[in-house]
């Protein structure tokens, strides 16, 4: 579970923690100088669930050209996954790809899932697949939770090493009959893409 602030740039709203605006949230000096100043601003006042806002205009001071807000609550995002998780995990998952021969990379998606593409390899997939009508095509989505009874033969073997990995420090409060979902952080396996299929070589 992390705590996140909730930054609004020219309309465009996104979560960042504190830590990150003192480090700097984007590319651009300015967004980050008035970022941490609006996150100073409300420490310094005690500000709970309101915001500061900050308008920058230009060196004539004429036209504003860039508005900055900051909500300052603090919003719990129940599954996030970032840079330095990603980056922890990658070796034993490169390790598991380098046994089975298979060639893949691990990316993050909207901060909360942890994806890992398939591109090619040596197992064959697509045959130790249970429903291979629409896979060369549109490539396969993994059930982490299901893949034993979706797949066989090495490929499930190789699911069985891969996911957990993905899973390493990872856990899992969800009770999917009743619809709620608290995990750390989700995983996904992409075998092949729906313009791109999986390769066997």
């Amino acid at each position: 579970m992390k705590r996140k602030v909730r930054v609004i740039v020219n309309g465009v709203s996104f979560y960042t923690t504190k830590s990150q605006i003192v480090r700097g949230v984007g590319d651009v000096s300015i967004i980050n100088t008035f970022v941490e100043l609006a996150l100073k601003e409300c420490i310094r006042d005690g500000i709970k669930g309101l915001g500061r806002t900050f308008t920058a205009y230009d060196s004539k001071m004429n036209q504003p050209h860039t508005k900055f807000k900051l909500i300052c609550k603090e919003y719990y995002i129940m599954a996030y996954v970032s840079q330095e998780l990603k980056a922890k995990i990658a070796p034993k998952v490169k390790a598991i790809l380098k046994k089975y021969k298979v060639k893949g990379s691990l990316a993050v998606n909207h901060h909360s899932t942890l994806v890992l593409n398939i591109k090619e390899g040596a197992l064959d997939m697509y045959k130790d697949y249970a429903s291979t009508e629409d896979a060369a095509k549109f490539g396969i989505q993994v059930n982490p939770y299901h893949y034993k009874n979706h797949f066989e033969g090495r490929t499930r073997a190789f699911l069985a090493e891969v996911i957990p990995a993905m899973n390493e420090g990872n856990f899992d409060k969800s009770d999917i009959q009743s619809d709620y979902f608290h995990v750390g952080w989700y995983v996904s396996v992409n075998i092949g893409k729906w313009n791109k299929p999986y390769a066997k070589v």
